[in-house]
């Protein structure tokens, strides 16, 4: 590429020339034009027929800004055709794609092959750089002190000094549409889905991931290939992205010709595939913070077996390390005498060991290994993974005492990797402006958006290096575009225990997910549960000053619990009171009862979860999305929070208001236990628990009592289930019912592998083509493609769904049992 680059800034002048002179360029060699315009220099690529790069620039050199969002990928050879005979427009076109260039202004329109307008940058100033004085705080080195902070011991410096860098703040406009919906951008604070005619600062921070792609229901999306702080703003006359400090403007416009799922492919081809995470990462994950010794994590995992509660892995969380070496990478030898002892005792109990980590390492000899080796950040404790070296000296820390001991999973907290507002009674009115400050002095405001991603890449490259018998996945604070192919998965941050908060999380997940990065989830129940009235700062804002006593945090935990079932990631965690189950109540008790029924049906639906993992590693499909994305034209759910698809067939309905307590255990006495569903149009649904029929396009009141969760398939589904089991390594032996909803034809992609390491990018796994013919009713099975060591005959029944067969995660127990051995096979329901 760079190669092409330099060719055609050397040819610039006499392309310009040639342009400007009206000359009509037959269908050429090249897939990219270069245009001098009033303000700057425009480059127009066409990475692909439906895939445009667009760069401006002040000057003729391009490419000036750092790429870590891009993956090598092989490029169209396809010619595009440019036509500059027009007085005002230069014509670009490609087999699907027509673009209109203004030969003054620089700005694009983009139109379908037929004609129809896609998008318009804005008619005037669609790009703009602005010369500004970028200040650079750069703190002493010898001025570090060591402060407490929610986040832990931090090395903060007292004295710094100060220098300017030339920079451009930079702008780009666009002509949104009325009639369509944007999504995306990362994970927010704010109660957004549809960000049409919103705004949104664009940085990092404990609860603010961002992510700086954004999807339209028109099919089309646009990735700005940034790594400064932005800002999205469509409260104005036209909607704009802004860039705080870059080079020049670079974003890439990717058109979905199917609608918007395949504009998020077209992301995963710029920036790379979903990793296929640990079969483990799809089960119930139990956290807290914290649990303080060896026996205390052994015995958590021990009574979970005992209950015959289902788990697959257990979390560290911080402070195992000796009070003088925070975040050192060592073990207290008192609290946890042989953790390679532990490791194995829980893996012995066929579950699996997360553990806390933090790139800032404030003492121990890791922090004085650090401090010699050069690669901290503004020489203080935080790991520079910006460079290779940095990230390999990481990764050594946390090889030697913690993966080297059997350790399978890595939290890496704080990947921020600094942030600055936790103190104070509430959030300064510069809230914005102090946390981004703070990345610009530690990060660098070149790449102050980009700490996590490189943070990820570190793990997942070097534990890689390490063995391919282990899958990679890491569980992080922050995150960029591309943060997809490293194994990692982001989490919502410390949010507080209230109705809204939960209300708030569902469309920050669906805008994560739409932003191409298919693996979100959060803490159930809150991370922080109460007010402290004596340490009155704003984050700690639960409602729920006795935790697990009162019954109205058991309601908000339970119903958190059922939305988390259907989140990529089903895990719980926080802090102000215990998380295990049985702290609910205990069986035949309401709370507990449910808590159960979720946690169990999450492995009941694991052959359906674990496929659709697969289809989003290998054909870029997502998890959950918002219904907007699954049902463009239905205008009804452009907006719609409290709904969500949860992969092909699933609608999910979370229940986000109390029906029974309030807090301090007051009882509600009037509750309908009921809440409204609306059913998209264009097709029709069935009620997963009544196998009830409904047709789309109507809004339904149905039961919602603690034990239920509104929940919906789409006719046209192949939905596997499996008994009840305790671990997700159980699953190759559990006999599968295979639940056939018709309405439509419809394929399902059965997939398995080892779930445990990287053996099926050798080709071990098992992938089988499933039809459901919906006039013939017949249930197809191809032959299988591929087998890997290990695997088992799946022993299956077939239930075809109808209001009779309601039976919610029952499974039947009179249906005709099966044997798929790998051959072709039909059946006739």
């Amino acid at each position: 590429m760079q190669k092409v680059y330099k060719f055609f800034s050397a040819s610039l002048f006499l392309f310009c020339y040639l342009l400007s002179s009206g000359a009509t360029f037959p269908p050429s060699s090249t897939n990219e034009v270069i245009l001098r315009v009033e303000n700057g220099f425009l480059k127009v690529h066409f990475v692909t027929d439906l895939i445009v790069r667009v760069q401006f620039s002040k000057d003729s050199n391009f490419s000036k800004n750092q790429d870590y969002i891009r993956i090598p990928i092989p490029e169209s050879k396809q010619t595009i055709a440019v036509d500059s005979s027009q007085t005002q427009y230069v014509d670009l076109r490609s087999p699907k794609l027509h673009l209109k260039v203004d030969k003054t202004t620089g700005a694009i329109s983009y139109y379908k092959k037929d004609g129809t307008l896609i998008l318009s940058e804005s008619a005037k100033n669609s790009k703009i750089l602005e010369l500004t004085d970028v200040i650079r705080k750069v703190p002493d080195s010898t001025s570090f002190t060591t402060v407490n902070t929610v986040d832990g011991e931090r090395r903060v410096a007292s004295r710094f000094t100060f220098d300017t860098i030339k920079a451009y703040r930079g702008t780009i406009s666009f002509d949104w549409n009325q009639e369509e919906a944007l999504y995306g951008l990362g994970s927010h604070e704010e109660d957004y889905l549809n960000l049409k005619g919103k705004a949104v600062e664009l940085y990092q921070h404990n609860m603010k991931m961002t992510v700086p792609f954004l999807v339209s229901t028109k099919g089309y999306g646009l990735l700005f290939d940034h790594y400064s702080h932005m800002r999205f703003d469509d409260t104005g006359t036209s909607g704009k992205v802004e860039v705080d400090s870059t080079e020049d403007l670079d974003y890439y416009f990717v058109y979905g010709q199917e609608g918007p799922k395949q504009a998020i492919r077209h992301y995963r081809m710029l920036t790379g595939k979903a990793s296929m995470l640990p079969k483990y990462a799809f089960g119930y994950t139990q956290s807290k913070e914290r649990y303080k010794s060896q026996d205390e994590l052994v015995n958590t995992v021990r009574e979970f077996r005992k209950r015959q509660i289902p788990l697959d892995l257990i979390v560290q969380d911080w402070r195992y390390w000796p009070k003088d070496a925070w975040s050192g990478f060592i073990w207290d030898k008192e609290r946890y005498p042989d953790p390679a002892r532990m490791v194995d005792d829980i893996h012995d109990m066929n579950a699996n060991v997360m553990i806390s980590i933090w790139p800032n390492i404030g003492g121990g000899p890791n922090q004085q290994t650090l401090k010699k080796s050069g690669l901290s950040l503004v020489g203080g404790d935080i790991v520079d993974v910006f460079d290779s070296r940095g990230r390999e000296l990481y990764w050594s820390f946390a090889n030697d005492n913690l993966f080297s001991k059997g350790i399978d999973a890595f939290w890496t907290d704080s990947s921020e990797p600094t942030i600055a507002d936790w103190t104070g009674k509430k959030r300064d009115p510069n809230f914005d402006r102090i946390n981004k400050d703070r990345q610009n002095e530690t990060v660098g405001p070149f790449r102050a958006n980009a700490y996590g991603l490189l943070h990820a890449k570190g793990i997942y490259e070097n534990q890689r290096r390490t063995t391919n018998q282990k899958r990679v996945y890491s569980l992080t604070r922050s995150a960029y575009a591309g943060i997809q192919r490293y194994g990692a998965v982001s989490w919502s941050g410390d949010v507080a225990a209230k109705w809204s908060t939960l209300q708030q999380q569902i469309p920050a997940g669906l805008n994560f997910v739409a932003s191409g990065v298919p693996y979100w989830t959060n803490d159930a129940g809150a991370f922080f549960v109460q007010t402290r009235k004596k340490d009155p700062r704003w984050f700690w804002n639960g409602d729920y000053q006795k935790g697990i006593e009162d019954l109205g945090y058991r309601e908000l935990y339970t119903r958190w619990l059922q939305y988390a079932t259907f989140l990529p990631i089903m895990r719980s965690h926080g802090t102000d009171t215990p998380r295990e189950p049985w702290q609910f109540g205990e069986p035949g008790t309401p709370f507990y009862d449910s808590v159960l029924k979720y946690i169990n049906l999450r492995y009941q639906l694991l052959p359906y979860i674990y496929a659709t993992a697969a289809q989003t590693h290998y054909n870029d499909a997502s998890m959950m999305l918002p219904l907007a994305m699954v049902f463009p034209k239905d205008r009804n759910v452009f907006d719609l929070k409290n709904q969500f698809m949860f992969g092909d067939s699933f609608m999910v309905c979370p229940v986000t208001q109390p029906m029974y307590y309030q807090p301090n255990s007051k009882k509600i006495k009037k509750s309908t236990l009921t809440r409204e569903v609306y059913l998209p149009e264009g097709t029709d649904w069935y009620d997963f628990w009544t196998g009830k029929k409904y047709q789309g396009g109507q809004t339904l009141t149905v039961s919602a009592d603690i034990s239920t969760l509104p929940l919906f398939v789409k006719a046209g589904s192949i939905i596997p289930m499996t008994k009840p089991i305790q671990h997700t390594g159980q699953s190759a032996q559990a006999p599968v019912e295979f639940r056939v909803y018709p309405g439509k034809d419809t394929d399902f992609f059965w997939y398995d592998d080892d779930g445990k390491t990287y053996d099926f990018e050798k080709g071990w796994k098992r992938h089988v083509g499933i039809h459901w013919m919906d006039k013939e009713g017949i249930l197809k099975f191809d032959t299988s493609l591929g087998h890997f060591p290990g695997e088992k005959e799946l022993n299956f029944s077939v239930v075809r769904v109808t209001a009779s067969e309601g039976i919610g995660n029952q499974l039947s127990s009179d249906k005709k049992v099966n044997t798929y051995s790998g051959q072709s096979m039909s059946l006739k329901l």
